[in-house]
């Protein structure tokens, strides 16, 4: 549920700060199954040009704080301002005089979790058919500005919130904007570009089931949010996917973008009239053309969705489910258990937990299952965060002789840790080391820090958040570690997947005294 905007000069600037520092890259895979197409880098090597080269002039010329100033508290957050405009649009500004990249982030507050009742997947599509054509510009004349002026515009949906964002050179920030907001206040929603996306859309639900790893994670998420408000992947259904007609997306545009419910970030420039007034002009003139009254019932002729739980999607207890892949040579193992929100006072005992359990490679799961007894090629687990709950989710692959040995041992660890068997004062020291240790990787530059703060707004997390992080995880004891796990940690086992050959896992299952029940990849698409 944590929220991640992908913006591309935001990834190439990444990935290019990543690289001088030796710091690795990781992708995170989402409960929706496969992401779209990825853009690639290679394809557009003017552009790659560009901002490399921008970036390291920008880095020989400022000096990056040293490690010891990098955990003072006027070093985590940089100086920023929060505005809020007479139209309600709250905007949070953080300059940046030393790099002449930009960024804009516009986010409201519906998301798949929003989607009507029959019209799971509306958000996304929305969202993402609003890129293709805006104003006067069809969608290949707006991808041809976009690639003349280096710079981007891309969506993110989350379960509760949808966002958009731009990002490019400071010089080109008038046209650069322009677009944006075109995509923002007037796409075009045409016929042919949503013709080609729904085939699109329909294709990638349809090819989760070739996925082992994104089939598992989805076949897992619909069985513990079942009858939630989450119930729904927000890829959408395939039978809801089929129905959508473009009048729809056009009809929930209208309840999507709400002016006055707008949070906006900006980053960049040297000073408020370089970056920060253009934008606010514009979000001025926006505001003022199109005015909604956010307390009106704005339905559009939706019906609310209703959380309900689906009899196919429910876990039957201590009973396995095998998603049958016939011919699949290796079994994908997830199970998990519903947890608190990311306001849980306990959050850094839960970290830790997290941590000593499931994180780094000496976790006591990798060590006990992979090292010692080699049941798997990789197993680890963590807690994804939403505004009013979390999953927490163990991930393994194995060999499919294996699966009963590994579901055994998996629980019986998950009984260890829940008992507080063998926590011990070295143990805790060295998941508190890991985590404060890593904590300024995610402070590599103060694009990432601001983009982090934003998001942990909007998610009603108090603006120390981050200053609060260090001091959290330092404060954690063994007795506080145990009581914490004993709270939220349910007993084992829990709701488990296995995607995989149901005729050479099965046997495996029952030589372990596992009940198990087989069903079909398609019921879950």
């Amino acid at each position: 549920m944590r929220r991640r905007l992908s913006i591309k000069c935001h990834l190439l600037r990444c990935r290019v700060l990543a690289a001088s520092r030796g710091v690795q890259e990781y992708a995170l895979v989402a409960r929706c199954g496969p992401p779209p197409r990825s853009w690639q880098l290679s394809r557009q090597p003017i552009l790659c040009l560009v901002f490399i080269c921008v970036l390291i002039a920008a880095g020989c010329s400022h000096k990056a704080p040293s490690p010891e100033n990098l955990f003072r508290n006027d070093h985590v957050v940089p100086p920023h301002e929060r505005i809020r405009l007479a139209s309600g649009v709250e905007v949070l500004y953080f300059p940046s005089p030393h790099v002449p990249l930009f960024e804009v982030e516009v986010s409201f507050p519906r998301g798949a979790d929003s989607d009507p009742a029959d019209y799971s997947g509306l958000a996304v599509m929305t969202a993402s058919l609003m890129r293709k054509g805006a104003g006067e510009l069809d969608e290949s004349q707006l991808v041809r500005r976009l690639d003349d002026l280096a710079a981007v515009v891309e969506e993110a949906v989350g379960e509760d919130r949808a966002t958009f964002g731009t990002g490019g050179l400071n010089k080109s920030v008038d046209d650069v904007l322009n677009a944006f907001f075109s995509v923002v206040a007037v796409p075009q929603l045409a016929e042919t570009s949503f013709s080609r996306m729904k085939r699109n859309f329909m294709d990638r639900v349809e090819q989760i089931a070739d996925v082992p790893g994104a089939l598992v994670s989805r076949v897992l998420a619909l069985q513990l949010l079942n009858g939630t408000l989450k119930g729904r992947p927000s890829s959408g259904f395939l039978r809801d996917l089929r129905m959508l007609t473009v009048a729809d997306v056009k009809r929930y545009y209208a309840m999507l973008v709400q002016p006055s419910k707008a949070r906006v970030l900006v980053i960049g420039g040297k000073d408020r009239d370089e970056i920060l007034e253009p934008v606010l002009r514009r979000l001025e003139a926006w505001t003022a053309q199109r005015i909604v009254d956010p307390d009106a019932a704005v339905d559009q002729g939706f019906k609310q969705w209703q959380p309900q739980a689906v009899s196919a999607f429910k876990a039957a207890p201590g009973v396995i489910t095998i998603v049958q892949r016939p011919g699949l040579r290796e079994a994908h193992v997830q199970m998990g258990f519903l947890g608190p929100s990311r306001q849980v006072p306990e959050y850094s005992e839960l970290e830790v937990a997290e941590a000593i359990l499931s994180g780094p490679f000496r976790s006591r799961l990798n060590q006990a299952i992979r090292e010692k007894r080699g049941l798997t090629y990789g197993i680890g687990g963590e807690f994804n965060y939403g505004e009013k709950m979390s999953t927490y989710v163990i991930s393994a692959t194995c060999a499919e002789e294996k699966a009963g040995r590994l579901l055994r041992e998996t629980w019986k660890q998950l009984r260890l840790f829940r008992n507080g068997t063998s926590l011990n004062d070295e143990e805790l020291s060295a998941a508190k080391n890991y985590l404060i240790g890593s904590f300024p990787l995610i402070l590599h530059d103060r694009y990432n820090v601001a983009k982090m703060y934003f998001s942990a707004l909007l998610s009603g997390l108090p603006e120390e958040f981050l200053n609060a992080y260090r001091p959290g995880i330092s404060a954690v004891t063994v007795e506080s570690l145990k009581v914490a796990v004993k709270k939220y940690f349910p007993a084992p086992p829990y709701t488990t997947v296995v995607v995989g050959d149901a005729v050479k896992i099965g046997p495996a299952l029952k030589a372990a005294g596992i009940s198990y029940r087989v069903v079909e990849a398609k019921g879950f698409l």
